[in-house]
């Protein structure tokens, strides 16, 4: 993929992923990037992180649990852009303790903006959209196995990835020309990942001990993994595929297709 005439939005780009991601972007010649997240206008300095002065840089502080505002927010980015090429979902929090928070969030706030950014991303309505356009949701390796101490966490990212997987239709894309993509990180080194977050948010206190042995043997990944995993996934385009960057290592799955009834 040419990256210099394209323009990406993130939404929760303020994040350590969505830091990464938007660096990684920068990096491979992108001349435009929108960030959605929830910082104040005036605490963002947005040169701090990018490194770049040729960017074609826009801000809006909303959450994605708001569809409204969301949608406002998200129209703004792609009005001035003119076209909206990338949507990347990279909001979310992890909290056991807060499951409502982390399900509307996580879950209801990927279904939100993959919503809105269908609508004004798809070729068939859109006459600014010249190619359509991929959506790249942020899953996690929690979304493809279970996970005792994070089950509601890891519940939404399952969700995540049979939403993203749903919307594949052969003849929908003809329509659309959108590709949907899902990103399975591994344990990452984000604000997420920590006994204030994960460990310490856990609803059974009864097991702790056992929670805090695992916890010892978890190895982080860098974010920039991560957004190394997000810029392949955006080079290979392939509509539906799910990829894993866990411990370092990326790949493209192969998932199991059951059987129609």
């Amino acid at each position: 993929m040419n990256f210099s005439d394209k323009s990406a939005l993130i939404i929760g780009g303020l994040g350590g992923l969505g830091k990464a991601i938007c660096q990684e972007l920068v990096e491979n010649g992108i001349s435009k990037i929108g960030i959605i997240d929830l910082l104040e206008e005036t605490e963002v300095n947005i040169k701090t992180f990018l490194k770049s002065d040729s960017i074609h840089f826009i801000y809006r502080k909303c959450s994605v649990t708001e569809f409204d505002s969301l949608k406002t927010a998200m129209k703004s980015i792609k009005d001035e852009f003119g076209c909206l090429d990338i949507l990347i979902n990279a909001a979310g929090i992890a909290n056991e303790l807060q499951h409502q928070k982390v399900i509307d969030i996580n879950f209801a706030g990927t279904v939100n903006s993959t919503l809105i950014g269908i609508e004004l991303m798809r070729k068939d309505l859109n006459k600014s959209q010249i190619n359509g356009g991929i959506i790249l949701n942020i899953a996690s390796i929690a979304g493809l196995r279970p996970v005792f101490f994070m089950p509601v966490y890891s519940g939404t990212k399952h969700a995540i990835i049979g939403f993203t997987r749903s919307l594949v239709n052969d003849a929908f894309y003809e329509r659309t020309q959108i590709n949907f993509i899902v990103i399975c990180p591994g344990a990452t080194r984000t604000q997420i990942i920590g006994h204030e977050n994960v460990i310490d948010k856990f609803p059974f206190p009864e097991m702790l001990s056992q929670i805090r042995q695992i916890s010892k043997n978890m190895s982080l990944q860098e974010p920039e993994i991560v957004s190394k995993c997000v810029v392949m996934a955006l080079n290979d385009t392939e509509n539906g595929a799910v990829w894993q960057c866990e411990n370092s290592r990326i790949e493209k799955l192969q998932m199991h297709k059951y059987p129609e009834f």
